[in-house]
């Protein structure tokens, strides 16, 4: 059982920091978090959000062996959930170009990374 402990808590933790690794690296070369009608821009946002959907995903299906980390799981699950979520709202306010609309993604998605970080704190 501690093996799996560490397993899964290791895969939570590394996942995590991609998200926020991610989010980091796509806001270093936009930063601001200023909507650009550059065609580069909209490329690059498109692979940030796939990239990001789908550790979301794939962190959302981590599931641990060990009955203690069932309820975390479940919080952490919503996170992802949101992740995903929000993220979609990004790739449609960048698809049709809604510069108010991403505003309100890059707010979104700050407050996703604040719940991220309380459920790590809150991480049994």
């Amino acid at each position: 059982p501690r093996e799996n402990d560490f397993r899964y808590t290791r895969s939570v933790n590394e996942g995590a920091t991609r998200l926020i690794r991610l989010t980091n690296d796509f806001r270093a070369r936009w930063p601001d978090g200023k909507f650009s009608s550059r065609t580069e821009f909209r490329e690059e946002f498109t692979v940030y959000a796939s990239n990001m959907t789908c550790a979301a995903m794939s962190l959302r299906d981590l599931k641990s062996a060990v009955p203690r980390y069932a309820e975390w799981d479940t919080r952490f699950d919503g996170v992802m959930s949101d992740y995903v979520a929000v993220m979609e709202q990004g790739r449609e306010s960048v698809r049709t170009r809604n510069v108010s609309d991403y505003r309100r993604f890059n707010k979104r998605l700050d407050e996703v990374n604040a719940t991220l970080s309380e459920a790590l704190l809150a991480l049994p």
